[in-house]
């Protein structure tokens, strides 16, 4: 951290001014269709000229001085060519099979020029550099006089033919344009050289004051233009010397829309080619001859980013963007994405043996960014110097960050609790600088943020300390910066103006230099310097009620705050989010006497007292002011009577828990092995073990066909058979209830596994014990004796074992198999081995097994033909997951399907086991169609039943 000590005249700019930023709507006097000097305007007293630099190294007006801008890449000159800057070109980007329309008219002058197009066959990007051979290929060539009267080839007659702009592409009210057309078969930038006719340079170099290049697509009859294709990083431009200080009267001032557009890559998104544009107009100003160029940095960029965006004397060649009469096509140079900041000002108690406060700026940023906060220490809305006091940081990473003041004036003073200051703290995302070169006269200087977000003029900055002033080297009021000499915390609006009356004052041959942001954010925070805190703990205290201490784990809530109440007014003072360790700290509190309360809402300060607020699951267990565990003797999630009197206070600690259950169910039956046609009894055991009681209980069986109910006893509440719902109401905690049910085992193939599941409204965290089972494995008394029956998957077949005894009367076996258990197939026919005594072992290889899930059963086949059959048994041919959801995760529709399980009932509850609804869109024996848009992101369980089975999935709910 730094504080920057700020020379020259004190900023008496207001603050309040400073932050307005107003929409900016770019209106032409005369709407320009060709790309070129119409842009800027067409009034005739005005001037916006190119200026196509003279053959010399040292004079005002030659290219040591005003660059290469339209200059020969090679000449007869060893020494130009020694000093030739390719970054200088006039640059067109062309998209392979475009079209380039141009022309130039000269103003005063004779004879005829020479203007020549080349691209660089080795560079497709688009500030080609080449010189000779194959980096500098000439496309096109043309010699022409650009000076005589009326339009002709590449020549506009006047500022309306240019702003017009070709025939060929507008139509009779243009010029007749020369042109040429990217046939290279690749997008790339192509660049114009002008000279005279044997290749050589101007020696006094000569003024273009109509001119016009245009792309377009299509072919002739049928073209189109598209317009931000121009660019250059170093104009050399030309217009008129101011005659009276601070006016533009005498007609040979900028046309009013004369500025640039400037690209600034965002380098950190990963997206190869996104930008912030950005508008610069300097409009109504006088250059005299003039260059303008942009950069990151400033007139320097090898000091500290604070020495660098100064003013200087003399000249600086520091370019870097390009400068675009356009906005640049959108189609190349795409829009970024706006970048983020978050900026918050705390105010704190200085820990021991320090004394008085201190104050942090927590700043994170999405893009590097340079940060200037002004500390305005006696709230006048001005920085005074010897007082209030500038702190700058440049960021050259995202990140987050913090800035630090030490409580103290520029004096060294300590400021007491309460004392008034303001804070003025500006993000400027990716800033573009525009140094300007020569420029005689500023009568306002504005930028404006083009894209992303909305086109809005930005606050501008500048530091001018190092440039004389008023007084100083022959410099006088009409002739001085009009402007304070610095301004590092912004000022929206035509700004920055100095003047002159002819070719003097402060910007003769100095850079001066204006910056903006690319992307812009602030924060202004005027309120009394209280840096007194109340600290506190938020705990998970599940025991609270019963030990009336409060104590545990920090709270699992979020979001949840603290919200501080002054008890004179009733109204909120503070507001702190509860941290995901529990903690919270209220900050810069006055004197004063205090309750806090807590809550899931937020609170607007200066508000009525909001009211604890806890999710109907939450409950509050107690609250204790001190250290150690205990209580204040009333549970309602409020302490009352806290004073403070220059002396932070801690340990403000609240307990809370959530309100749940822990169901659990349990199934147990009489006799496993029973006969068809016998009884058995079910005991199905509720329990809730959580230590909230527990609401809207329903255990809902599933019975099977496999069996038939003839009737139950229930503890508590009812049981419906047809539905098979248990509906118990309240289950208290610590409570156990009981339902039994009477069924007979009936003869069917389904399964016999009997599956029971139990839900409630209240929340349970716990649902690996929601659900259980019991299984019979009914016999009948059969011929023969079966000791063993099993079938078994091995890839590729299927292979069915059995052993018996006690064959008497059997012809043979015939194994059948089944997709669903209802409708059978004849596998194969086995013969009988044995005998009345002996023991029979069969094995049958299946070689057409059914995928997935089937049944199989053996028939025995009795003397007459008489035929009965084996239990059924189960076969899986493959691993395969019954129940799927699809897509999962999901924001939206999931389609829940089980396969081969028909008509199940469906049920969704949240990760606290809580039951939800979302809608069901559409439904089919084996599938739903569900719609989670409704519910909260999170996670859900999905459970799936019938009489027979019981299944559940995880699925994730996105935003």
């Amino acid at each position: 951290m730094k504080a920057i000590a700020i020379n020259g005249p004190i900023l008496r700019k207001s603050l309040r001014s400073i932050l307005l930023l107003y929409v900016f709507f770019f209106q032409l006097t005369f709407e320009a269709l060709g790309e070129g000097s119409g842009t800027w305007g067409t009034a005739s007293d005005r001037r916006s000229w190119l200026w196509v630099p003279a053959n010399s190294s040292s004079s005002n007006t030659g290219y040591g001085t005003r660059g290469f801008m339209m200059l020969p890449s090679r000449t007869s000159s060893s020494t130009y060519n020694s000093n030739y800057n390719p970054d200088h070109r006039f640059y067109v980007y062309v998209k392979a099979g475009e079209t380039v329309f141009w022309g130039f008219r000269r103003n005063g002058g004779s004879g005829n020029i020479r203007v020549r197009w080349y691209y660089d066959q080795t560079d497709i990007g688009f500030y080609p550099v080449g010189t000779t051979g194959t980096g500098r290929v000439q496309i096109s060539s043309y010699d022409y006089n650009p000076s005589g009267s009326g339009g002709a080839s590449g020549r506009p007659a006047n500022a309306d033919d240019a702003a017009v702009g070709p025939s060929a592409i507008f139509g009779s009210s243009g010029y007749s344009a020369r042109s040429f057309t990217n046939t290279t078969g690749a997008d790339r930038a192509f660049w114009v050289e002008i000279s005279t006719t044997s290749d050589a340079l101007f020696s006094s170099g000569f003024n273009i004051d109509f001119w016009d290049v245009t792309v377009a697509s299509g072919t002739s009859g049928n073209y189109s233009p598209i317009p931000g294709r121009v660019y250059c990083k170093y104009w050399s431009i030309v217009n008129g010397l101011p005659s009276v200080a601070g006016s533009n009267s005498n007609g040979l001032s900028f046309h009013d829309n004369f500025g640039f557009y400037v690209p600034v890559d965002n380098t950190f998104s990963g997206a190869p080619n996104d930008y912030f544009v950005k508008y610069a107009n300097f409009g109504s100003s006088h250059g005299g001859y003039v260059n303008f160029f942009a950069n990151q940095d400033g007139p320097r960029n090898n000091l500290t980013y604070i020495e660098n965006r100064r003013s200087i004397s003399g000249t600086s060649s520091n370019y870097q963007y390009p400068l675009f009469i356009n906005d640049p096509d959108q189609t190349i140079w795409q829009t970024t994405d706006p970048p983020s900041a978050s900026l918050e000002i705390n105010y704190q108690e200085k820990p021991a043996p320090g004394t008085g406060g201190e104050a942090y700026v927590d700043l994170t940023i999405s893009l590097p960014a340079i940060v200037d906060v002004l500390v305005d220490l006696n709230s006048n809305g001005v920085y005074d110097e010897g007082i209030d006091l500038i702190i700058s940081e440049n960021y050259d990473t995202p990140g987050t960050f913090q800035i630090y003041w030490n409580g103290e004036d520029a004096a060294g003073n300590e400021l007491p609790n309460g004392s008034d200051i303001e804070f003025f703290a500006a993000v400027l995302f990716f800033p573009v600088h525009f140094p300007i070169y020569d420029m005689e006269q500023s009568l306002g200087i504005t930028i404006t943020n083009v894209r992303p977000g909305a086109v809005v003029q930005n606050a501008i900055y500048w530091d001018d300390s190092l440039l004389p002033r008023t007084g100083s080297n022959g410099i006088n009021l009409a002739t001085s910066a009009q402007s304070a000499a610095v301004n590092v915390t912004g000022e929206a609006g035509n700004s920055h103006i100095w003047w002159a009356n002819g070719d003097n004052g402060i910007s003769q041959n100095n850079t001066i230099n204006t910056w903006a942001a690319s992307y812009y954010t602030e924060v202004n925070e005027r309120e009394g310097f209280n840096f007194l805190t109340i600290q506190g703990n938020v705990y998970d205290d599940p025991d609270g009620l019963e030990d009336n201490l409060v104590d545990g784990n920090p709270t699992s809530l979020q979001p949840l705050y603290a919200i501080l109440i002054n008890q004179a007014t009733n109204k909120v003072r503070r507001v702190a989010r509860v941290n995901s360790n529990g903690t919270f700290s209220l900050r810069k509190i006055p004197n004063g006497t205090y309750s806090i309360l807590i809550s899931t809402d937020s609170a607007t300060l200066d508000a009525n007292n909001p009211g604890v607020m806890l999710p109907s699951d939450w409950e509050t267990t107690g609250e204790n002011f001190g250290t150690g565990v205990g209580s204040d003797g009333v549970i309602d999630g409020v302490l009352t009577d806290l004073v403070v009197s220059g002396t932070s206070i801690s340990n403000a600690n609240f307990g809370i828990r959530p309100i749940i259950a822990d169901l659990l169910v349990q199934k147990s039956v009489n006799n496993e092995l029973p006969e068809f046609g016998s009884t058995v009894i079910f005991t199905i055991t509720a329990r809730n073990d959580g230590y909230n009681d527990a609401e809207n209980v329903q255990v809902f069986e599933s019975m099977p066909d496999g069996y038939t109910y003839l009737s139950h006893t229930v503890s508590i509440g009812t049981f419906n058979p047809a539905s098979g719902i248990w509906d118990i109401g309240i289950l208290t905690n610590g409570s156990t209830e009981t339902l039994t049910l009477t069924c007979r085992v009936e003869e069917t193939i389904e399964d016999y596994n009997n599956t029971v599941l139990i839900t409630s409204t209240t929340p349970d965290p716990n649902l690996s014990n929601n659900s259980d089972n019991a299984e019979t494995t009914p016999f009948r008394i059969l011929p023969v004796t079966w000791l063993h029956l099993e079938a078994n998957y091995l890839d590729p077949l299927a292979e069915i074992s059995w052993i018996t005894t006690n064959e008497k009367d059997l012809l043979y076996y015939q194994v059948e198999r089944s997709k669903d258990g209802r409708f059978w197939e004849k596998v194969e026919m086995v013969e009988k081995t044995g005998n009345l005594a002996e023991k029979s072992e069969y094995r049958l290889l299946d070689r057409s097994p059914l995928p997935g899930r089937s049944y199989y059963r053996i028939g025995q086949v009795n003397q007459g033909e008489k035929i009965s059959y084996s239990k059924v048994i189960a076969l899986e041919k493959e691993p395969f997951q019954l129940i799927q959801a699809y897509p999962n995760p999901s924001s939206g529709v999931v389609r829940i399907e089980l396969e081969d399980i028909e008509n199940f009932q469906l049920l969704f509850v949240d990760s606290r086991g809580s039951k939800v609804n979302p809608k069901i869109i559409n439904t089919g024996k084996t599938f739903y169609l569900v719609d989670l848009s409704t519910l909260p992101s999170g996670i859900y369980i999905a459970k799936a039943f019938n009489n027979f089975e019981f299944y559940s999935i995880r699925i994730e709910k996105l935003n």
